[in-house]
């Protein structure tokens, strides 16, 4: 990675499960991670953590995740997007897939390979810091 700090990651996921396994994988593998119950809170934390990349439950109660990557992605133009969830029938719909600062990949839950989560996030953390 060409960051020259640690890569701040923002978890948003309506469970704690989730949220917890997430964090301390990622932690472990040195970067900054906030975490975030809801789509609402992530939109209060997303300023003060400036995270690189947020992985994003897409059915959260209130704010979808879907929404939230919409309302996310313009005002904040260096962030990434990876896209979590434990529907097997989601795709995303055609304005976030053809985002380019959204990951190509779904991540299904339950994630069973955590080094894909991480590969993931690094392959972004890449992309994005070559496009600037």
């Amino acid at each position: 990675m060409s960051l020259h700090r640690q890569p701040r990651i923002m978890i948003v996921d309506d469970d704690p499960t989730i949220r917890d396994s997430f964090q301390d994988y990622l932690e472990d593998y040195g970067m900054d991670v906030t975490v975030a119950k809801s789509g609402e809170q992530a939109l209060h934390l997303v300023e003060a953590h400036a995270p690189d990349v947020m992985i994003v439950d897409i059915r959260m109660g209130g704010m979808s995740g879907d929404q939230l990557i919409s309302v996310l992605y313009q005002k904040y133009p260096r962030c990434g997007f990876v896209i979590c969830t434990g529907s097997p029938e989601y795709t995303p719909p055609e304005f976030l897939a053809s985002l380019p600062r959204v990951a190509d990949e779904v991540l299904r839950k339950p994630v069973a390979q955590m080094e894909s989560l991480r590969l993931m996030i690094e392959h972004m953390l890449t992309s994005l810091t070559t496009d600037q």
